[in-house]
């Protein structure tokens, strides 16, 4: 069986990201281990850097400093291969060659990516590719997480992801090949660079639930409510549902009387989860609602999974002076002996 191991239960994700709770309602932060040492901040870019599994290519830009500093830095996966109909789970782990700070991370979208699970190992991964039907590990700091279709996420000037030279990162990647014929594809992750000299940390945090059974052949809905344990300032987010997603709503209150739409989207793309910027704090105590709308045209109940052919229903968000992951979110409800 693959592991559900989420991005908001034990950790969407998401992509969200199964562990879950005997908690009704609960939030969980996974702290980041601290560096072995400090590295003396990057000063300035003399190049665009792409990196290529062991191969690093390095090519020329204009003798601009300011043009240098903010050109992107480049993960770039090497080749991969997806059969016909083949649903594929991989994970790709390079090393970075310089220290950077990141203000930003942007994709484009592929008709064979599901999502994106961007991450730096807490504990070193197998360089290169593995097979990784895990889509989140307790081991991973989160950076970048997306769904299809294009996506960019900007932080404000003042944060960002320092990292330093000998850092690994690793995408995790959901491939779905719908085609008759093989697809051959890689996937690049643009790092956009930042002169922030201390930014403040990013962090993931995810509302929604796992308590997924849509009945067959008719509209129904899924509702995620939980109360918040920390407080949370949030700067975008984006919704995750898979193929019968219909639409999503989010609202947030000081008690469920007293609740406030904050995000919608209506209708629902699976092919288009494009991140919103989002201004949104919540204090310990508020209440988040996500409601989640789907069409089930099979004959059989759906639940809740990582496979495109399962559903998920989450509200992923990007906070501020958080490190890790983050989550409010309701789990599934135990059967009843």
């Amino acid at each position: 069986m693959r592991s559900h191991a989420l991005i908001v239960s034990c950790a969407v994700l998401l992509f969200a990201l199964g562990c879950e709770s005997d908690e009704e309602t609960e939030t969980s932060q996974q702290d980041a281990a601290t560096d072995a040492g400090e590295h003396a901040e990057h000063e300035h870019a003399d190049a665009a850097v792409t990196t290529s599994g062991d191969k690093v290519a390095t090519t020329d830009v204009v003798a601009d400093s300011k043009t240098a500093e903010l050109a992107p830095y480049v993960m770039k996966t090497e080749q991969f291969t997806i059969e016909p109909g083949q649903e594929r789970y991989l994970c790709y782990a390079t090393t970075l060659d310089e220290d950077l700070v990141i203000g930003g991370y942007s994709s484009k979208a592929q008709a064979f990516v599901h999502h994106l699970v961007f991450v730096k190992p807490l504990a070193p991964e197998p360089d290169g590719f593995a097979e990784c039907d895990t889509l989140f590990r307790m081991t991973w700091e989160p950076l970048y997480i997306t769904g299809a279709g294009d996506a960019k996420l900007e932080f404000p000037k003042d944060a960002g992801h320092k990292l330093a030279k000998g850092t690994q990162l690793l995408v995790q990647m959901h491939l779905l090949n719908v085609n008759d014929e093989a697809v051959d594809g890689t996937v690049e992750i643009d790092m956009h660079r930042s002169t922030a000299k201390n930014p403040r940390p990013v962090g993931a945090f995810a509302f929604g639930t796992s308590d997924l059974a849509l009945p067959p052949n008719q509209e129904s809905e899924a509702v995620g409510t939980c109360e918040m344990k920390d407080r949370v300032e949030l700067i975008a987010a984006f919704p995750h549902m898979h193929l019968l997603g219909t639409k999503m709503t989010v609202d947030v209150g000081a008690s469920q009387d007293e609740m406030k739409r904050v995000f919608q989207r209506d209708p629902y793309d699976f092919d288009d989860q494009s991140i919103e910027a989002l201004k949104l704090t919540l204090e310990p105590g508020d209440v988040a609602r996500v409601t989640c709308g789907y069409n089930n045209t099979h004959d059989e109940v759906v639940g809740f999974g990582e496979s495109t052919n399962t559903e998920m229903c989450f509200f992923i968000g990007f906070a501020l002076d958080r490190e890790g992951l983050g989550s409010c979110t309701q789990p599934r409800q135990k059967p009843k002996p």
